[in-house]
């Protein structure tokens, strides 16, 4: 059986991006080769993975060329300095499974989850979620909006760049579930 995991902001081939966030290398080439390295490590080859925008700054081209390292079945949600031509001609030739212009939904263990780039807000609700990128180490403003991306401040104590599991989502989202339904019930009034 295979697992699904999620990941957003990868940057690669972005020089300027060891600038604006605090990762753990020195060249834009050895940050490619180690998020590569950590994916693979991570996602198997029959696993499913979503990524949450801004993969890769490029051609069409170097797209493919990163892309065909990559372990799993990619699914890719436009982020602000991704292409949609780039992920139509990925789909079109078969280097991606599928895109998704603006997100995704997900239903699964009694979790309702909206895969955008941005974050969205859903308002405090109980086992509904926003899992994004874009905000890089900003921390989000809800607790039901989950930061995918690999500068995200929630690294559930992985290696940098590592993809989430869904388990790790399950058991965060259980974690922080009666905070949120605590707030829920305070803003209707019943605390």
């Amino acid at each position: 059986m295979s697992d699904i995991y999620f990941t957003s902001d990868l940057h690669l081939c972005h020089k300027n991006i060891l600038e604006f966030e605090e990762r753990p290398f020195k060249k834009v080439e050895e940050m490619n080769s180690e998020l590569i390295k950590v994916w693979n490590k991570t996602v198997k080859k029959k696993d499913k993975i979503f990524h949450l925008g801004d993969f890769c700054f490029g051609s069409y081209e170097k797209w493919v060329e990163i892309i065909k390292q990559l372990n799993g079945e990619k699914h890719f949600i436009k982020g602000n300095h991704d292409s949609l031509e780039t992920l139509k001609k990925l789909k079109k030739n078969g280097h991606i499974e599928e895109y998704y212009p603006v997100g995704y939904y997900m239903k699964t263990h009694k979790q309702v989850m909206h895969l955008t780039h941005y974050p969205m807000e859903l308002g405090n609700r109980a086992r509904l979620w926003s899992l994004s990128g874009h905000i890089h180490s900003a921390p989000n403003k809800m607790k039901n909006q989950i930061n995918v991306g690999v500068d995200s401040p929630l690294n559930f104590g992985r290696e940098f760049g590592q993809p989430i599991h869904l388990d790790e989502l399950l058991n965060y989202m259980d974690h922080v579930l009666p905070e949120i339904e605590q707030v829920f019930l305070k803003e209707r009034g019943f605390d």
